[in-house]
């Protein structure tokens, strides 16, 4: 990446950076707060940063450009706090596209491009799975049924059912589910069939990855079920049970990929 265009991104995530901070602290949610003030831009630049420095140190690989979005994308999440309905209705849709980005992210590894095939089709289904699969509990679920009793109303609203919602928040697990346990598999075979010194690179990237994955699995199924049962509790919590689990875990898949790129590149 050229020196401008490493300077550009920079300024590009000072300025989101700043934005989010902005949105969190103006947001009329009971749950925003320092927490997020702080951590969401810690993440959005530590992966913006650790995939800059990939990208100077590996230019031949595209893993850095990746690690680069993915910091952009987690930084979309905060348009979940904005108080105009439209901007919370978008980030109800593409606050998920760190999770596509991540998954791009491990299954590319080391090279940063996606095998065509089977790994292109299921980072496809990941970034449809991640971003349009929510839609359709938005459809029939006000901001008490997705669990923000003080949101404002999503725009794609037609008609409220609280069953109907809470049907759909279920086959959204289910899915997110499923995608795991594709991912899990095709990433198990895929290390059994690289070479013994290539898996000692491999294995701590797919490890934290898949428990990442499995982690935003859980912290989504937990989610909704509280939602379902315990609504009044859910509705002040929605976004630290899953902020917390999604900022540890992602900094340490943050600290490994440095790590693994650090070496490749002393080699």
């Amino acid at each position: 990446m050229a020196p401008a265009r490493m300077r550009a991104v920079v300024i590009a995530a000072l300025v989101c950076g700043g934005g989010v901070v902005a949105l969190v602290l103006t947001s009329d949610r009971e749950d925003a707060g320092v927490v997020w003030a702080v951590f969401g831009p810690v993440v959005m630049w530590s992966f913006v940063g650790t995939g800059l420095y990939a990208s100077r140190a590996r230019p031949e690989s595209r893993t850095g450009v990746l690690m680069v979005a993915l910091g952009f994308a987690w930084g979309l999440a905060a348009l979940n706090f904005s108080n105009t309905p439209a901007l919370y209705t978008v980030g109800l849709i593409v606050g998920g596209l760190w999770g596509a980005v991540f998954l791009q992210l491990v299954m590319a590894f080391p090279s940063g491009v996606l095998a065509p095939g089977r790994d292109r089709a299921i980072v496809i289904a990941g970034y449809l799975i991640f971003t349009l699969a929510s839609i359709p509990a938005m459809l029939f679920g006000g901001p008490e049924d997705l669990g923000c009793d003080d949101c404002p109303s999503n725009v794609l609203l037609i008609e409220r059912s609280e069953d109907v919602a809470n049907i759909m928040l279920g086959l959204q697990a289910l899915v997110y589910l499923a995608l795991f346990l594709v991912v899990l598999v095709r990433l198990t075979l895929r290390w059994r069939r690289t070479a013994r010194l290539e898996r000692l690179q491999l294995t701590p990237v797919y490890v934290c990855g898949l428990v990442t994955f499995l982690l935003a699995t859980v912290a989504t199924a937990v989610f909704i079920y509280l939602v379902g049962i315990l609504s009044d509790w859910s509705g002040r919590h929605e976004v630290p049970i899953q902020m917390s689990v999604g900022s540890f875990a992602i900094l340490v898949v943050g600290i490994v990929l440095a790590t693994a790129i650090l070496r490749r590149g002393k080699r």
